[in-house]
């Protein structure tokens, strides 16, 4: 599989959360899909080798699903992250404009 699972999932600060209430949905989604992941991967260890699903013989359906929904998995991800990083610049660019614009009080 391509992407490792990573060590700590960020945190995201309250001033985020006010500002972009859906990054709270969007950082579970990708909470789930590092579970998930894990789960997939010790319950097909072969998944893990470096060689393409395609020149296992015989491919047993659960692994060539699990393969399957590891790879959406993934391009969601990259996704989210993406959405996540597009909202981190647009605050960043907001805030510079006016750096009392996100206090909520």
């Amino acid at each position: 599989m391509s992407a490792a699972l990573p060590r700590r999932l960020p945190v995201l600060s309250p001033y985020a959360l006010f500002d972009a209430p859906e990054l709270a949905s969007v950082e579970t989604l990708r909470a789930v899909f590092v579970v998930t992941r894990a789960a997939l991967l010790a319950a097909n260890p072969e998944l893990l080798g470096d060689e393409p699903t395609a020149r296992r013989t015989p491919a047993a359906a659960q692994v060539w699903l699990a393969d399957l929904v590891l790879t959406h998995a993934d391009v969601l991800a990259d996704a989210l992250a993406r959405y996540r990083d597009a909202v981190a610049y647009d605050r960043t660019r907001d805030t510079a404009a006016e750096p009392d614009a996100r206090t909520p009080f």
